[in-house]
């Protein structure tokens, strides 16, 4: 297994600089943003004005122990040849590059420090995408990419229709028509790294119905909030939308799923629980935007929610693509982790 894990390990000792040099920074850089918790001359505090914190603890305690420490378990891992590097390689690489994104956006200002390690960020994720040859890594890395390019369209087409002053009709129409765009995202990716025959085609469909029906049944009563309707209603509706959000993509996919596995009902489970697990992180820059945000700054944030929730889903997911396979598979899958 350790063979294994080190021939699928490209470029071994530039990673391991890459990540170490990453660690350091993130961590005296966090510890300095502790210690200067109200800042400095060369880090003033006027830098937080358009984020929710009034001091850097918090963000120097996320820089150092989310970045840096990510960083530093992918360092050490590749070291020891360890089977897990890839996983924390790519979980490494992804965290420094979402963490460059999010603060660009939020200081909305760019320094030659983002560009450095924003491509510090993109090599050590294209380190370990380059290495990812188990079906674990090549769902995870193709599925994330593929519902986080998705995601960004009901979030775009919401932005966008609220700056061009939209009924709330129409802002719900086109959210909606993104969901199905989202929905055939995620179709495609999931279908292309799934180890079953599936038809890709079918399965994207499916999904992409789904999708847009859960983001039509969260819209509409959205629209309800607004007008004069019992709360006890109110209270149903939400109830009935969660259920269905939650039942309905894995659902639907099961319909494709069944035709391949003799025991494909656990899916549903396991695409509800990623959602449920997933999807508040995709709401996490509500506290960073308002009505001044620039747009720059909404695909930045945005996009980072996107692909924290869409990395959750796959890691989620893939429980439920290991009951699908078939036990020869499984035993060829633990011999290539």
């Amino acid at each position: 297994m350790l063979e294994e894990s080190d021939r699928s390990l490209p470029r071994r000792g530039l990673l391991i600089a890459l990540t170490l040099f990453s660690s350091v920074s993130a961590i005296g850089g966090g510890y300095e943003l502790i210690l200067w918790r109200a800042g400095d001359s060369f880090v003033p505090l006027s830098l937080l004005e358009y984020t929710p914190f009034a001091t850097f603890l918090v963000p120097g305690i996320l820089l150092a122990a989310v970045v840096g420490g990510t960083s530093l378990v992918a360092a050490m891992l590749a070291i020891r040849r360890a089977p897990g590097t890839i996983d924390a390689t790519i979980l490494a690489g992804g965290a420094l590059t979402v963490w460059i994104v999010a603060e660009l956006a939020m200081l909305r200002q760019i320094h030659w420090l983002h560009v450095l390690y924003g491509a510090l960020g993109l090599a050590i994720l294209g380190l370990g995408v380059a290495g990812a040859r188990a079906l674990r890594q090549r769902w995870t890395v193709i599925v994330t990419a593929g519902e986080a390019l998705g995601y960004m369209a009901p979030a775009m087409a919401g932005i966008l229709s609220v700056q061009a002053g939209l009924s709330e009709a129409a802002q719900a129409g086109l959210v909606v028509a993104g969901g199905f765009v989202e929905g055939l995202a995620l179709g495609l990716a999931q279908a292309r790294a799934l180890p079953l025959a599936v038809d890709r085609r079918r399965y994207a469909l499916l999904t992409s119905l789904a999708a847009g029906g859960v983001w039509a049944a969260v819209m509409s009563t959205r629209l309800l909030i607004d007008v004069d309707v019992p709360v006890a209603l109110l209270v149903v509706a939400f109830i009935v939308v969660g259920v269905f959000g939650l039942g309905a993509i894995g659902g639907a996919q099961w319909l494709e799923l069944r035709r391949h596995a003799p025991r494909a009902w656990p899916w549903i489970g396991w695409t509800a629980l990623a959602w449920v697990v997933g999807l508040p992180l995709s709401f996490a820059p509500g506290p960073f935007v308002d009505e001044s945000t620039p747009l720059f700054a909404h695909v930045g944030l945005w996009g980072s929610g996107g692909i924290m929730m869409a990395y959750v889903m796959s890691l989620i997911t893939w429980r439920g693509v290991r009951a699908l396979m078939s036990e020869e598979t499984r035993i060829k899958e633990v011999a290539r982790a």
